[in-house]
């Protein structure tokens, strides 16, 4: 699904862990859908610091863009 789609920015943050008390440091990666019923749609993903890898970050904007095309085709 990569050609649906191109990362615009991804930027290091720390946010309120979501499993505990604590922070947790993350990429918040953006993305814009290029192609299909939602194109021009802006969205974000956000992958823990150690799982910031190219598979990671693409599976999850994938999988995002996915449901966002179900929803934009309606």
């Amino acid at each position: 699904m990569g050609d649906k789609w191109h990362v615009v920015s991804q930027v290091q943050d720390t946010e309120i862990s979501e499993t505990g008390p604590g922070f947790s440091h993350v990429w918040v990666v953006k993305y814009m859908v290029d192609n299909g019923p939602a194109s021009g749609t802006v969205g974000v993903v956000r992958i823990p610091v150690a799982q910031h890898t190219d598979e990671t970050v693409r599976n999850a904007i994938d999988a995002a863009v996915y449901h966002i095309d179900e929803v934009g085709g309606l």
